[in-house]
């Protein structure tokens, strides 16, 4: 008897340490080591210590609601913020119900080059979605919050068990020395306690290379060199090293795609390198020179049409990602002019204030300016000296910011030129809906609108030459709405549903659209919105149910549309595989990014490919589509392909080494010219590329991208028929700046 309850006794306390150890792995952003607790299985002995969850970033969060069969790659972050949220989208916010079936997730996790087993691999983040009509009206959750328990061992196997089913699940896969890695969506039915599932991960490389100085071409030791990557990919870490005296150094574990490596010396300006780093392997820059002295920056302050010089105007120059570091600060003197020195090449904003005091004796503000007059984004050349004008309107806009016939807090955007690149004006709109801005141009300028409820709308206005522009601006309050049925003219409950705001835009590839996304009620009815007037087509699709797109639908600016019914297509979903290569090197582009087109608009984006160079889209309707694969410094490959049912459709890109040009047209006293036209001819080693020919914005800004390296000659036409000409470098993987004023 006592042996019994001895026996009795252990069992207990052995069940005791298993909930203990389970709720241990269940909780979500412990990274805590601790020592191993094994739980013995059939065939293999799992350890769950280094198995950790955390929380996605923004762009995997529930209100995003990103996730789909069709999106099974992360999304670059979006421009375009935030995201409009229909009154379903709000419902989604509530806490998630699991379905009570639970099943148990086994994978076997090797490297994708060797195949040998990646040894205690974590779950870094995961993504639950429901695929239940019974709980359509939940938001995503991690596993974690499901109560799924997480483990692994050295031989590369990974079991999550308590895996809430039917549903969807995303992976963020991480191990020491390898690449993350997204998985997924997987759907798993209930119907089956056990699924099982294969995953590759991919070795961090390494950078090596020789840091000289500029002209004497002795070794540069002691510069800082700091490995920044998108955010994406690199999220908060950033990889440093030192050189040696002989100028050499290595950066370890680099993730691979695109990196920014800043250099700084240990006096003088740093200096900004794109570079692409190819997974899996070293990668040796050679020799990195840098420049003899910093950009610098001088400019001047003046007033509308009098030309007249502002004094004591305060100046700022904001460094833009991925340069780092403090504002700088200055004022004007009393010829209204300004200058920067030693300064990095890469991208900034320059800002005019209001209401600062005095400089610092070090010339420099941590904080932006208490009031903004004007911005202007600026691109500067490793070494380049650059001239910018200011000009101070002398045009107030005031007015209202309405919903409906209420005013509503927002924000307004004003932006020169149709593409909004150029000079940019905020306007913070507070509960009474007044606003007030001083200081603008006279002309075309395209003002954007966001509302405190998601609100989101475009309107291009023409200022005129008063003193006072009074104007109100209203917010769109229309919405899409209608139901989905199955083929049968069933509710199809659960479905996703959306429609996106595309605008033309110079860079409209590299960045997101602005989505209403939601899912159907029970009975098979949605609302999307508010949505600014317009036509728009719904896309529809459920995991089981099929897909389906409606007609053009017309949005009033208030108000519902006209109800449209949408059917859901059985079909088996298609598979595009997007493989990305380098036409210089044959290596892959991890990062070239891959966008898709149905008849709807834009379908998805992927931003991130697999050391192979690929990215895939799963869960495709059927269809013709249109696919744009490029990156930035690249070139681009745009393809029609069909895609049947069922098929797993590959695409190949061989894309060469690109830069871009922005060129800003100005006449003598530096104000803007807009619809000037603007030819760049390829000169020298460039001469192998196109003439390329435009006409400048409402801002004075023409932008064209995918130019050969080289020597161009950019002439700009007056209308009179005059012309000037210049000749500038366009660097492999930049964006080349130039202002140039056309003689009449």
């Amino acid at each position: 008897m006592s042996s019994k309850l001895h026996t009795l006794w252990i069992t207990c306390a052995l069940i005791l340490l298993a909930i203990a150890v389970g709720g241990r792995f269940a909780r979500c952003d412990s990274r805590r080591s601790a020592q191993p607790a094994r739980i013995a299985t059939a065939s293999h002995e799992f350890t769950s210590s280094p198995v950790t969850e955390e929380r996605f970033r923004e762009s995997f969060s529930p209100k995003r609601n990103e996730r789909s069969p069709r999106y099974p790659t992360a999304l670059a972050t979006e421009i375009e913020r935030p995201i409009a949220q229909s009154d379903d989208t709000v419902e989604e916010q509530q806490p998630t119900t699991f379905p009570a079936t639970r099943v148990v997730l086994r994978a076997k996790v090797i490297d994708r080059r060797s195949g040998a087993p990646v040894p205690w691999v974590r779950v870094a983040a995961s993504r639950w979605e429901t695929t239940h009509p019974a709980y359509v009206a939940y938001a995503p959750a991690s596993l974690a919050a499901a109560g799924a328990i997480f483990a692994s061992d050295q031989q590369g196997n990974l079991q999550i068990s308590n895996v809430p089913a039917p549903g969807m699940v995303t992976l963020r896969l991480a191990a020491r020395g390898y690449e993350e890695a997204e998985v997924g969506p997987l759907y798993l039915p209930e119907s089956s306690p056990l699924h099982e599932a294969v995953f590759l991960l991919a070795r961090h490389p390494n950078i090596v290379g020789r840091v000289v100085y500029a002209g004497s071409r002795k070794p540069a030791g002691g510069v800082r060199v700091e490995a920044r990557g998108e955010a994406s990919v690199f999220r908060t870490r950033v990889i440093t090293a030192t050189t040696a005296p002989n100028g050499h150094f290595e950066l370890v574990d680099v993730p691979s795609g695109r990196t920014h490596l800043v250099f700084t010396p240990p006096a003088g300006a740093p200096y900004l390198l794109d570079v692409s780093v190819s997974p899996g392997e070293e990668n040796n820059l050679g020799e990195i020179e840098l420049p003899a002295h910093g950009a610098r920056v001088v400019g001047w302050v003046v007033r509308g049409t009098t030309n007249q010089p502002v004094t004591s105007a305060t100046v700022y120059l904001h460094p833009n990602p991925p340069l780092e570091g403090e504002s700088r600060r200055t004022e004007t003197d009393g010829q209204g002019r300004f200058a920067f020195f030693d300064l990095s090449n890469g991208p900034y904003t320059i800002e005019l204030a209001q209401g600062a005091g005095p400089a610092d004796s070090a010339g420099q503000m941590p904080s932006l300016a208490p009031r903004t007059q004007l911005v202007r984004p600026l691109m500067l050349a490793s070494g380049e000296e650059r001239e910018v004008v200011l000009r101070v309107g002398e045009v107030t806009a005031r007015g209202r910011l309405l919903r409906g016939t209420t005013p509503a807090a927002g924000t307004l955007y004003f932006s020169r030129g149709a593409a909004g690149l150029g000079v940019t004006r905020v306007a913070h709109v507070g509960p009474d809906g007044q606003y007030e801005l001083q200081g603008l141009d006279s002309g075309a300028w395209l003002v954007t609108l966001r509302g405190n409820r998601g609100e989101y709308a475009r309107e291009s206005v023409v200022i005129p030459s008063v003193s006072v522009w009074e104007r109100d601006f209203s917010l769109p309050e229309g919405r899409v709405v209608g139901r989905v049925l199955t083929e049968d003219s069933t509710p199809a409950a659960g479905a996703s549903v959306e429609c996106s705001l595309v605008y033309d835009h110079p860079y409209q590839d590299f960045m997101d659209p602005h989505v209403v996304r939601s899912r159907t009620k029970s009975d098979g009815s949605f609302a999307l919105g508010p949505l600014p007037p317009g036509t728009y087509t719904v896309r529809a699709s459920h995991p089981t149910l099929g897909f389906g797109n409606s007609d053009l639908i017309t949005v009033p600016q208030v108000g519902d549309s006209a109800p449209t019914e949408i059917v859901l297509h059985a079909a088996r979903p298609a598979t595009l595989r997007s493989v990305a290569l380098s036409f210089e090197t044959g290596q892959p582009i991890r990062e070239a990014f891959l966008v898709l087109y149905d008849a709807a608009g834009r379908l998805g984006r992927t931003a991130t490919r697999n050391d192979a160079g690929v990215s895939t889209l799963e869960g495709l309707a059927p269809g013709t589509y249109r696919v744009h694969v490029s990156a930035s410094g690249y070139s681009s490959d745009e393809q029609e392909i069909p895609l049947r049912e069922g098929e797993i459709r590959e695409i190949v890109s061989v894309l060469g080494i690109r830069g871009a040009l922005r060129v800003f047209a100005e006449d003598t006293t530096g104000r803007p010219l807009p619809r000037t036209r603007i030819v760049v001819r390829p000169v020298g080693s460039a001469a192998l590329d196109t003439v390329r020919e435009g006409t400048t914005d409402e801002g004075g800004l023409w932008i064209t991208r995918a130019l050969i390296p080289g020597t161009v000659e950019v002439e700009a036409f007056s209308p009179d028929g005059g012309s000037t000409k210049l000749s500038t470098t366009i660097r492999p993987r930049e964006t080349t700046e130039v202002t140039i004023r056309p003689r009449r």
